[in-house]
Parts: C-alpha cells; sequence; structure tokens
C-alpha cells in the first residue's frame, strides 16, 4: 500500500488547519493596550493595520479559480484561504506591535 494514500493526505491537511486555526485564536487573546492610547485610537489603528494586512494578504496569496475537489478533499482553494488567513493574522499582529501595541 502506497504511504501517499487520500486518507493520509487528508488527515495531515486537517491536522494542518487545526493547528493554524487554534494557533490564530490564541494571538487573539487578550485586549491590544498601548499607553496613553484611548479606546478610539486603538480601534483607528487596529483598522488601520487590519486593512493593510488584507491587502497584503490578498497580494501574495490572491484568489485563484480551480477545479471542484472530491468530496471531503479540501480544494487549493480552502487551502489558499486559510494560508491567506494565517498571514493576515500575522501581518495585523506585526503591525500592531509596530505601533507599540500590546496584548493585555
Amino acid at each position: 500500500m502506497r504511504r501517499d494514500s487520500l486518507p493520509g493526505k487528508l488527515l495531515l491537511v486537517l491536522a494542518i488547519a487545526v493547528i493554524a486555526v487554534s494557533g490564530c485564536r490564541a494571538a487573539m487573546v487578550g485586549q491590544w493596550q498601548k499607553p496613553g492610547a484611548d479606546g478610539q485610537t486603538t480601534t483607528r489603528d487596529a483598522s488601520t493595520c487590519r486593512d493593510t494586512a488584507r491587502a497584503e494578504a490578498s497580494q501574495r496569496l490572491p484568489d485563484r479559480v480551480g477545479a471542484p475537489a472530491p468530496f471531503g478533499v479540501p480544494s487549493a482553494h480552502q487551502r489558499d484561504d486559510l494560508s491567506r488567513s494565517s498571514f493576515e493574522a500575522s501581518r495585523f499582529e506585526d503591525c500592531m506591535q509596530r505601533l507599540g501595541y500590546r496584548r493585555g
């Protein structure tokens, strides 16, 4: 039997997805805090960072249209969405930290 069987690949992709999503959720714990920044400033900075991160993620990993995958097999589009989401979250975190924010 081949080691690169479909169930094995599916299990690997699902494991990677669970780890990535868990990492994103863990990164979202706590509020952004910056000495001297009020709620309005924090909201504005977060919005700017979110927009910038989304634009960078879309540019780096543009949407592509592909053939549908068989039932139960993640499509290239789903993998791209997961990669784009992880990249976007990372860029957002970097942006907020560059502005002097820390998770509380």
